[in-house]
C-alpha cells in the first residue's frame, strides 16, 4: 500500500521511535509525566489527547500507531524546571477534600491566559485510585472543561498540571516511521 511509502517518505524526518527520542521520553518519564497530542496521518479526525506515566505504556502506544502519524508530546517534569505551569496541584493524605483540586488564585490566572488571543491550554489530571492520566486541550469558550477536571479530581491523592499549549516548549515534535524507518515529509493532519 503506498499511503506509508513513496517518494514523499524520508528517513531523515522526525522520527518519534529514534533512539534520541526514545532517550528523551525514558528520562522524562522517570521524573513525571509526559502527555500531548497524537495527530493522525491524512487528518480528518482531529487529534487524540495523550497522557502517559510510565515508559511501556508509552511505547506501546507509539508502536500500536499507524505509521506518518504526529506526536507532539510535553513533559511535565520539564514544564516545571522552565517555570511554565499555570497551574500544579495534588491533594495528600490527611487533607481536607476541596471541592476543586486548583485554587481560585489557580483558576483565575489560567482563566487570564486563556483570555489572551489564540490561547490554549493542556490540562493533565489523575484522580487518586486510577492508572489512566486525563488529558484535556481547552480555549477560553472550554475554561469550563477545566474547572470540571479539577473538581472530578478533587479526592485523596488525586493531582493536576495545567500549561500553555505552545509547541516551542514541546519536549518531542515527531512522526511514527514506516517499516523502514521513513516518515511522510509533508502531510495533512
Amino acid at each position: 500500500m503506498q499511503r506509508f511509502s513513496g517518494p514523499d517518505w524520508t528517513q531523515s524526518g522526525p522520527n518519534i521511535l529514534s533512539d534520541r527520542n526514545l532517550r528523551k521520553v525514558e528520562l522524562a518519564l522517570a521524573e513525571g509525566w509526559v502527555c500531548g497530542l497524537h495527530y493522525h496521518h491524512g487528518g480528518g479526525g482531529g487529534n487524540e489527547k495523550v497522557g502517559v506515566a510510565a515508559y511501556p505504556e508509552y511505547l506501546a502506544y507509539v508502536l500500536a500507531a499507524p505509521p506518518g502519524d504526529l506526536f507532539v508530546l510535553w513533559s511535565v517534569a520539564n514544564l516545571r524546571s522552565q517555570g511554565l505551569l499555570l497551574a500544579e496541584a495534588r491533594l495528600d493524605c490527611g487533607v481536607l477534600e476541596p471541592r476543586s483540586l486548583l485554587s481560585q488564585d489557580d483558576l483565575d490566572r489560567i482563566h487570564q491566559y486563556l483570555a489572551g488571543r489564540n490561547h490554549e491550554v493542556i490540562a493533565v489530571a489523575l484522580a487518586s485510585g486510577s492508572t489512566a492520566l486525563t488529558v484535556l486541550t481547552a480555549d477560553e469558550d472550554f475554561f469550563q472543561d477545566v474547572v470540571e477536571l479539577a473538581g472530578s479530581t478533587s479526592n485523596t491523592g488525586g493531582s493536576m498540571f495545567v500549561f500553555p499549549l505552545t509547541r516551542d516548549s514541546c519536549l518531542i515534535e515527531a512522526k511514527r516511521p514506516n517499516e523502514r524507518g521513513e516518515v511522510p515529509r509533508l502531510g495533512s493532519y
